[in-house]
């Protein structure tokens, strides 16, 4: 559309606080010159709207991303599906593999890794060629994928170039694929790997320690090879174990969050060899990484209202909080993990702080963040985890327990018992 018509469709959205804009376009923009000229537009009119957009890789670079950031468009999602070049080439993909990694590197300097997608299925494509995709993900230290089979939409051009004997098209509606001299068992192979890439995802704080402490890249790029090969080799049972008791109920993996820790260091170890065997906080970070997955889920479930919400905080009077006894949110975890507090931080710049290897956190599950709070916080909370009265013998009343106790009712994780 013109210029002039998007300026006044933007101007009246934002006119009217619309909360949320998807711009529903694979290529925001079509070309760089007017994706910035469009950018310019929504800055000019807009202070409270999100506008969702889908990059074209080819365009991302820093004032691209300035340009986002000021005129308040998010990135969803990166449509990279394959980064082989037969594959591509087979699909009249024109991105080059350079592209991505240029926008991967740029995102993970100047913006929050968005969600990448990935096609498995595909024309061409091998269970070797898909697994150096999930390498250089993790490489790139990408998180969030979404994995989606090849689906064949009638009228397309893949469709009319595809041989009736090129393509297993499966009876779904949705016309589930894939490339017939792949075969169904290799088909398989690659669900199990996105799977894999899925659970080391959730293992960030390994992920990122194993990284860190390695020798070198080539040889952190060595062992995630060899996770992913072994995933549906050797150990592909505990793998998928695993990944299905890490879909059940947080209660579930609260409670058996260092069972499950150990087995997938046990399975790390297995697959990477000696070059971990040794490294101190592995388990506890592993330890970590659970209980977030946990917390994540308990949020997912107190939005479902499987569990109760959280009564709604309210001004508490000093005398209230007197009289009151006190108790810890069943919502809030507290946890005291014997790991640096970087490690603990999920940083990417692999620095490690050995000076205190102590972390204390609270799971707020229904913020789905974790605090990191001071000793004193941490032997605060600890007393409320029965019921109790703020003030008593031991604990004399004091102004520093008022704020103490007004900061942590107020955010829910102490109630009124």
């Amino acid at each position: 559309f013109p210029l002039e018509r998007i300026e006044k469709e933007v101007a009246f959205l934002c006119e009217k606080k619309v909360k949320h804009v998807r711009v529903c376009d694979s290529h925001f923009g079509g070309s760089k010159k007017r994706a910035m000229e469009l950018f310019e537009i929504i800055e000019n009119y807009n202070s409270t709207t999100a506008f969702y957009i889908y990059p074209d890789m080819k365009h991302i670079d820093r004032d691209y991303i300035e340009a986002a950031r000021k005129s308040n468009c998010k990135i969803l999602s990166l449509g990279i599906e394959t980064m082989d070049p037969v594959v591509s080439l087979e699909v009249n993909r024109t991105s080059e593999q350079l592209d991505y990694l240029n926008a991967l590197k740029v995102l993970r300097n100047e913006w929050d890794m968005p969600q990448v997608d990935i096609m498995y299925g595909l024309p061409k494509q091998t269970v070797e060629s898909f697994q150096k995709d999930l390498v250089r993900l993790r490489m790139e230290r990408v998180n969030d994928v979404l994995f989606s089979p090849l689906m064949i939409f009638p009228g397309t051009s893949l469709d009319a170039q595809m041989k009736s004997d090129s393509v297993t098209i499966l009876d779904t509606p949705q016309r589930f694929g894939y490339d017939s001299s792949l075969g169904q068992d290799d088909y398989s192979l690659m669900i199990t790997q996105s799977m894999s890439f899925e659970l080391l995802s959730r293992f960030s704080r390994v992920d990122d320690y194993i990284h860190s402490k390695l020798n070198s890249t080539s040889q952190y790029e060595q062992c995630l090879a060899k996770w992913f090969s072994s995933s549906i080799a050797e150990n592909q049972a505990d793998v998928l174990a695993l990944c299905d008791q890490l879909q059940s109920s947080s209660e579930y993996i609260r409670l058996n969050a260092r069972g499950l820790a150990k087995s997938i260091v046990d399975i790390l170890i297995k697959s990477m060899g000696d070059e971990i065997k040794e490294l101190e906080f592995l388990l506890e970070l592993a330890v970590m990484d659970i209980l977030e997955t946990a917390m994540l889920k308990r949020k997912d479930e107190l939005a479902r209202n499987i569990y109760p919400r959280p009564s709604s905080t309210r001004l508490v009077l000093p005398d209230e909080f007197v009289k009151s006894q006190w108790i810890l949110s069943e919502h809030a975890w507290l946890e005291t993990h014997p790991v640096p507090y970087s490690l603990a931080q999920k940083s990417n710049k692999h620095q490690l702080d050995e000076i205190s290897n102590r972390v204390n956190c609270v799971y707020l599950c229904f913020a789905g963040t974790i605090m990191f709070i001071s000793n004193q916080e941490f032997d605060f909370l600890s007393r409320f985890i029965k019921p109790g009265n703020l003030f008593d013998d031991e604990n004399p009343y004091s102004t520093e327990l008022m704020e103490l106790a007004g900061k942590w009712s107020q955010s829910g994780v102490l109630q009124e018992a």
